[in-house]
């Protein structure tokens, strides 16, 4: 995962940053990419911290620097608040869309959202949780690896929606995140980050595995 902040400059560039966004590391976006391609890296869960949470779209220009630059699968995160905005992000040079405001005010389910962006763009549109999880169900549509990967970030147990990755700008507290997975599982696959490790404040390790019965799960938060 790489977190991103803009650094205001013409032509744009960006700077890594750490530990939910609080801490800058002076590394170029674009270039620390390319190194953790070189490292091993099979795919980069890219997210923008200027808009993370803010609903106005992603950074399209982050999104063509950084899968112009690399030759892995890059998922785009920070922004989303509409269909419009994910089909412009795969439109840009991503290969998955990750979300969560969308999906925590009730805008719309997963199976909607797919459903609506098959029409401007191939996704992977499961018809049960069963062919979901299943890549050899002949059920499931194999148009492309282009697909939408509902986010669950987690503060003291909580299912919460932070503005920029800072804890003191609490936009949504969901509440108990395991009803919110059984409503993301249709999507194949949740995105998990325990922003209490990120922090290095505590872990949501019971809540985690938890979530871990209910969908495969992508983990992210506190590995050091």
């Amino acid at each position: 995962a790489i977190d991103a902040v803009q650094i205001w400059s013409e032509p744009p560039e960006w700077e890594v940053v750490i530990s939910a966004g609080k801490e800058k590391t002076g590394i170029d976006v674009v270039e620390w990419a390319r190194t953790a391609v070189q490292m091993g890296a099979g795919e980069i869960l890219l997210t923008s911290f200027d808009r993370d949470g803010t609903k106005s779209g992603y950074d399209l220009k982050l999104l063509q620097a950084v899968s112009s630059a690399v030759n892995v699968p890059v998922i785009a995160s920070g922004g989303a608040s509409s269909a419009e905005h994910m089909v412009d992000a795969l439109k840009a040079g991503a290969d998955a869309v990750l979300a969560a405001s969308i999906f925590h005010y009730g805008e719309m389910s997963v199976e909607e959202l797919k459903r609506i962006l098959g029409k401007s763009v191939p996704v992977r549109i499961p018809v049960s949780y069963e062919d979901a999880r299943d890549p050899w169900s002949p059920k499931r549509e194999h148009q492309t690896t282009q697909c939408v990967i509902p986010s669950i970030d987690l503060i003291n147990g909580h299912a919460v929606q932070l503005v920029g990755g800072d804890p003191e700008k609490l936009k949504i507290d969901a509440g108990d995140p395991i009803p919110i997975a059984h409503r993301f599982r249709l999507a194949g696959e949740i995105a998990v980050i325990d922003l209490d490790a990120a922090l290095s404040r505590g872990s949501n390790e019971t809540v985690i595995r938890k979530l871990l019965s209910e969908a495969p799960c992508r983990v992210g938060g506190g590995i050091r």
